[in-house]
């Protein structure tokens, strides 16, 4: 076997960087640059960290783009299996989620739910075409 190797290429960049991206800018090759605007997250307050604990699933308008909506938490509720089920298998039926159907059976026991907060969120017909669902 031969001693002799080809020595490493080295780190040190001689190549121009300038000159790298004006023959990518000539060939059409896009650019990473940063928007002139500020980001949507810059323009947002930042959330009172007193106001709620890490639990919050609020999202703000301005990051979404949404319908505006109540700022929404999450609950941990212990279900029987079957029931969990049941509760999944109509939501697939439904095509809602599962918070959707929740809402509306905390709607039907009295507990009061704005309409701008019961908008489904539409996650079973990603991807999917809509007119499916009046052939059922």
């Amino acid at each position: 076997m031969a001693d002799t190797r080809k020595p490493f290429l080295s780190f040190a960049s001689d190549i121009d960087d300038t000159a790298i991206e004006a023959m990518a800018r000539s060939k059409g090759v896009p650019a990473l640059t940063r928007p002139d605007n500020p980001s949507v997250r810059e323009r947002v307050s930042p959330i009172d960290q007193t106001a709620g604990s890490q639990d919050d699933c609020g999202v703000s308008d301005l990051e979404t783009g949404l319908t505006p909506r109540s700022r929404m938490s999450y609950v941990k509720a212990c279900l029987p299996d079957y029931a969990l089920l049941e509760l999944k298998t109509r939501a697939a039926r439904e095509r809602v989620s599962v918070n959707h159907i929740l809402m509306k059976a905390l709607t039907l026991a009295g507990i009061p739910i704005r309409p701008e907060d019961m908008i489904e969120d539409g996650r079973r017909l990603r991807g999917k075409s809509i007119s499916h669902l009046h052939s059922t």
